[in-house]
C-alpha cells in the first residue's frame, strides 16, 4: 500500500501516509514504524525531516512569545523504583 501510495503521491510526507494507513485500512502505525519499513527499500524521509525542522522554527517562533514560568518541560526518562 505505501509504494503505491509514494507511486501516485511522491512526495507524501510519513504523517501523511500515516493519515491515509488510518484512512483506507483503520491501520493506526507510528511514523517511526513508517519511516523503519521506508529504509530498506531506498526511499529516503528527507522531505519529513524537512517538515520537521520548520515545524521546530514555527515552534520555537511561537513559545518565544510566553513566559518562562508558564512553561513546563519533560523529556523521555523514566525511573524503576
Amino acid at each position: 500500500f505505501m509504494l503505491a501510495l509514494l507511486d501516485h503521491t511522491p512526495n507524501a510526507y510519513l504523517d501523511e501516509i500515516q493519515e491515509q494507513l488510518y484512512l483506507q485500512h483503520e491501520i493506526d502505525v507510528s511514523l517511526g514504524t513508517i519511516c523503519r519499513t521506508l529504509k530498506p527499500l531506498g526511499i529516503s524521509s528527507k522531505k519529513a525531516e524537512e517538515r520537521c525542522e520548520h515545524a521546530r522554527r514555527a515552534f520555537l517562533m511561537d513559545i518565544g512569545n510566553e513566559p518562562a514560568d508558564r512553561l513546563v518541560c519533560g523529556d523521555e526518562s523514566a525511573v524503576n523504583i
